[in-house]
């Protein structure tokens, strides 16, 4: 006669024990991980890691578009600061124009109109954190329209 308490699985006591093997390999896996020394991140790859968060977690956008926008940021940041340091203040309108000038007569009217886009989220990100000190979006409209 079967007790009314028991489960009908043979096994539904067994999840709840704790399991000797795995514990003492998770805690090998913890250790290891803390082992493991950290990369440190260029201020180039600092910049573009935090307006990605700010793409994906606070404006919940698609993988794939993300694809698309951190190429653009990756060579703006590049073509402006080099390999020196990252002086988001000293950004200009100026470096936005020039650098829209030089990449987009590179791309079809469609993929010339995703720059933009890519560029404007990226100036919205800079101006929320308070790394700029203008309002550099509005550049992004001006060319569009005089492009």
């Amino acid at each position: 006669m079967r007790s009314p308490k028991r489960s009908g699985r043979k096994d539904a006591g067994a999840t709840m024990r704790p399991c000797s093997d795995c514990s003492s390999s998770c805690a090998n896996r913890a250790s290891a991980e803390r082992d493991v020394p950290r990369v440190e991140r260029s201020p180039r790859q600092r910049v573009e890691e935090s307006f990605k968060r700010f793409l994906s977690v606070e404006r919940g956008l698609a993988p794939a578009t993300l694809k698309i926008y951190l190429p653009v940021v990756s060579q703006l940041l590049l073509d402006r600061f080099g390999s020196g340091p990252i002086r988001l203040r000293r950004l200009r309108a100026t470096d936005i124009i020039g650098f829209l000038q030089r990449h987009a007569r590179d791309f079809c009217p469609r993929r010339t109109k995703l720059m933009l886009t890519a560029l404007r989220s990226f100036l919205r990100h800079l101006q929320l954190r308070g790394d700029v000190g203008a309002d550099l979006q509005p550049v992004c409209v001006v060319f569009r329209a005089g492009h």
